[in-house]
């Protein structure tokens, strides 16, 4: 313990480590193309779903840049979309299963394990796995193979971390060669470059699609991310031997501790909060099962749209929604306390949600939904919402008396949902 308060006492004296740049600007690099990768990847993959499934039953081939909407709700043509509509969400709920379990035993040993043996190797099995991912769904489109095959391509990313772990390990990076004020200034800056990658990606796949079709657009998406994967080579390792963990790590051990810290009865008053901000942010992850079915609310009637118009709508929403981090970050936080933002960012959220669900032409979309997400997204994750909620509570006790063993179930909690922010 008296070694870990000195070199925590030794991060306050210094903010920034010496020559943090060199490994800053590298990590903000790979960190764009692999998020414009990612996202741009997604958008092709469930719009190629969408059309295969629609194809599947018609006799004459749509073009990729065109929408089988029909607006007419007695047509034949707009029932058989409402049948489309159930089938591609069921292949996206497979989809995002394949994804979400994997990734959570990758998360249980990935982001504790990385204090052990270094960052920078798991920051490359993540990228690599979303790497081999796209290179195969290239290959499924190209030679039209089963489109269930991308079921078991994205266990491959799950089963690699994906974006969570690239983004927890990023973070932890962030607290290896900064502190204080310095490092709240390199989250952010790294937060931003990653809106940036997200908008771009938002912005790219409409025009691909429309431009060479899908198996080119997918394989424009893997040749950005493997950029992401040679990038990694320019990227420094932030833990070096003499700061890792010499502590045994076990990942049954480890996840075990961490059910009963949340199941086992404990005389300390506060594990309600830590059962409470865990629901809460589970429910907030789960909110984004609801992206890919977005694409396809916006793909069927009465919007009708096509894959560039679904692009610009995209990439306005997240344009918009750093935007309204960078300009309320400092004046709520001023304002409110932590549990009022939180609070606004729930309310501001479900509004989001009614107002997409409700709206009956595609002005109301840009009128009602542009704003609300921008806010609930700079509530919940830009602006100290429930994610630095959850994450502040678990830092101040373990800067207070807590025993060993609860710190480090703690710890382990907090790499997984943004190590970065303790201490």
């Amino acid at each position: 313990m008296k070694v870990v308060t000195a070199q925590i006492s030794a991060m306050e004296v210094r903010e920034t480590e010496e020559g943090y740049l060199r490994k800053f600007i590298p990590l903000c690099i790979v960190e764009f193309f692999f998020f414009l990768a990612y996202i741009m990847g997604f958008f092709i993959a469930t719009e190629y779903g969408h059309e295969i499934f629609s194809d599947s039953n018609h006799t004459k081939t749509n073009t990729s840049d065109k929408s089988h909407c029909d607006r007419n709700t007695s047509s034949a043509s707009f029932i058989h979309e409402q049948q489309v509509q159930k089938e591609v969400s069921n292949w996206n709920v497979y989809i995002f299963i394949a994804q979400g379990v994997p990734l959570i035993l990758a998360s249980v040993v990935f982001a504790p394990l990385s204090d052990r043996v270094g960052r920078k190797i798991f920051l490359f099995i993540g990228v690599s796995g979303v790497c081999v991912k796209q290179l195969l769904m290239t290959l499924a489109i190209a030679f039209k193979w089963n489109l269930y095959l991308f079921i078991p391509f994205t266990i491959i990313e799950g089963c690699t971390g994906s974006w969570v772990i690239f983004l927890a390990i990023t973070f932890s990076m962030m607290s290896d060669i900064s502190s204080g004020q310095s490092r709240s200034f390199l989250i952010a800056t790294i937060s931003f470059v990653l809106g940036v990658g997200f908008s771009v990606g938002n912005f790219l796949p409409g025009y691909a699609i429309s431009a060479v079709g899908y198996m080119y657009s997918m394989a424009i998406s893997c040749s950005i991310c493997f950029l992401s994967v040679v990038g990694m080579c320019f990227v420094s390792e932030t833990l070096p031997p003499s700061r890792r963990s010499t502590a045994r790590f076990y990942c049954l051990h480890n996840f075990k501790e961490i059910l009963q810290f949340y199941t086992k009865n404990d005389n300390s008053s506060d594990q309600w909060k830590y059962i409470l901000g865990l629901l809460a942010f589970s429910f907030v992850m789960l909110a984004r099962l609801g992206t890919s079915f977005e694409l396809l609310f916006l793909i069927n009637a009465p919007f009708c749209f096509d894959p560039i118009k679904i692009s610009v709508f995209e990439t306005l929403k997240s344009i918009l929604s750093e935007v309204v981090i960078l300009v309320g970050i400092k004046l709520f936080q001023k304002c409110f306390r932590d549990e009022i933002i939180a609070f606004i960012g729930t309310i501001s959220s479900l509004a989001n949600f009614i107002l997409f669900g409700l709206a009956p032409s595609e002005e109301y979309l840009y009128i009602g939904r542009l704003p609300w997400k921008s806010i609930a997204r700079y509530f919940f994750f830009g602006g100290g919402g429930i994610n630095d909620m959850t994450i502040r509570n678990i830092r101040n006790d373990l800067e207070g008396e807590r025993t060993h063993s609860l710190s480090k179930s703690k710890f382990s909690r907090g790499s997984y949902m943004n190590d970065s922010k303790l201490g």
